[in-house]
C-alpha cells in the first residue's frame, strides 16, 4: 500500500523504542534522526508500540500563508500487534486514523469507540485520548494535520458529537489521501498551496460524510407534521431574512415551526453556524452595511431601518461585529 512513495521504516520492540532503518542508501543518518525527532514530537505520551510503521519523510515547506492555515505534520502506515496503544494528555495536532485491517479502540471525550476495516476517526489531539489495538493485529494509516483553520473544520465535523465515520458512509477518503500525499511529495514552487487545497478537499468531504451518516442514522425521526427538520430550519431562516427589521424572538420562531426553543436553537446553529439571535444580528449588520454604503441615511436612521432603534446599541453591535465604527465603514465605502 502506498508503494509509489518513499517511506522511513521503523520496527518496535515490546518496550516501545523505535528502531529506524532506511529503505535505500540515499537516506542518511541525519535524515533518520530528523525524522525520528519529528515522529517523537507527535507521539509524545504513554505508549506501547509493537509491530512496525512506515513514516513519510518530512519535506521542507515555505512558511507562507497556505502552510500556516493548513499543513501536513506527518503521515504513517502502521502494522500494530496485540497490546499496542498510544495515550496522550495533549499534543499539538489533529489526527485522522483510517483502519485497513483488524480492529481498534478509541477513548476520547469520555466516549469509547470501536473501529473496524474501512472506518475512520478524527480527533483533536490537544484533548486527552487513547487508541489501541482490539485484535491480534491492527493495520491503520495515521494522518497528523495542523494549521489555523483546522479548528473550524474539526468543529464542523464534530457537530453531532461523533468522532467516527463508518466505512458505510466514507465517500472518497482513500483517494483524497493519495492525492494529498502526491502533492506533498512532488517538488513544486507552489507545493504549500497545493497541499492546502488537497487537505481542504479531504476535510470538506469528511464533513459531508459525517453529516450524511447522521442523516441516514436518523432518517426515520419525525419532527413535526411530516416535515423534516431541514425544511423547518429553512423556514426559520427565511422568516428571519424577511422580518429582520421587526422584533424577532426565539419564542416566535419556536411557535412558527412547532419545535421547542432549546431544540430549535441547537439545530439552527448546526445548520447556519450561528444561534438564531446571532444570525438575526448578522443579517441586520449586512443590511446596515448596504445602507451605509449606498444611502445618506443617518446612523440612527440606518439602525432603525434594520430593526435596531437604539442608536448607541446599534453602534456597539456594528463595531463588535465589523471591528470598525459605522461612520468609518461609510467613509471607507464612499472613498473606495
Amino acid at each position: 500500500m502506498f508503494e509509489q512513495y518513499r517511506f522511513y521504516h521503523y520496527e518496535f520492540s515490546e518496550t516501545g523504542s523505535g528502531l529506524p532503518s532506511g529503505i535505500n542508501n540515499e537516506i542518511t543518518d541525519s535524515d533518520l534522526q530528523l525524522d525520528q525527532n519529528q515522529y517523537d514530537d507527535i507521539i509524545q505520551g504513554d505508549y506501547l508500540l509493537r509491530g512496525y510503521v512506515d513514516v513519510l519523510p518530512v519535506f521542507p515547506s515555505r512558511e507562507d500563508i497556505w502552510h500556516q492555515m493548513l499543513h501536513l505534520q506527518s503521515f504513517s502506515h502502521m502494522y500494530s500487534l496485540k497490546d499496542y496503544y498510544t495515550k496522550r494528555l495533549s499534543a499539538d495536532s489533529y489526527m485522522l486514523v483510517y483502519t485497513h485491517t483488524g480492529k481498534g479502540k478509541l477513548l476520547y471525550g469520555e466516549k469509547q469507540y470501536s473501529v473496524g476495516p474501512g472506518d475512520l476517526f478524527w480527533i483533536d489531539c490537544h484533548k486527552a485520548h487513547k487508541y489501541s489495538a482490539d485484535s491480534d493485529d491492527w493495520e491503520h494509516s495515521d494522518l497528523h494535520l495542523n494549521g489555523t483553520l483546522l479548528f473550524q473544520f474539526y468543529e464542523s465535523f464534530m457537530a453531532e458529537g461523533n468522532a467516527v465515520i463508518s466505512h458505510l458512509y466514507l465517500s472518497s477518503f482513500f483517494s483524497d489521501l493519495d492525492h494529498l500525499i502526491s502533492k506533498y511529495t512532488t517538488p513544486n514552487s507552489h507545493r504549500s498551496l497545493l497541499v492546502f487545497h488537497a487537505i481542504e478537499t479531504l476535510l470538506t468531504n469528511l464533513i459531508a460524510d459525517a453529516e450524511n451518516q447522521h442523516v441516514q442514522l436518523n432518517k426515520n425521526t419525525i419532527v413535526s407534521d411530516d416535515n423534516n427538520l431541514n425544511t423547518l430550519l429553512e423556514k426559520t431562516v427565511s422568516y428571519i431574512q424577511e422580518h429582520y427589521m421587526e422584533n424577532v424572538r426565539l419564542e416566535d420562531l419556536s411557535s412558527l415551526v412547532n419545535i421547542s426553543k432549546y431544540h430549535l436553537a441547537r439545530e439552527f446553529k448546526k445548520m447556519t453556524g450561528f444561534p438564531p439571535n446571532e444570525y438575526l444580528i448578522r443579517v441586520r449588520i449586512e443590511q446596515a452595511k448596504f445602507l451605509l454604503a449606498n444611502t445618506n441615511l443617518s446612523i440612527k436612521k440606518t439602525g432603525e431601518m434594520v430593526g435596531i432603534s437604539n442608536e448607541a446599541y446599534f453602534s456597539r453591535l456594528f463595531h463588535k461585529r465589523m471591528g470598525i465604527t459605522a461612520e468609518y465603514y461609510r467613509k471607507k465605502a464612499v472613498n473606495s
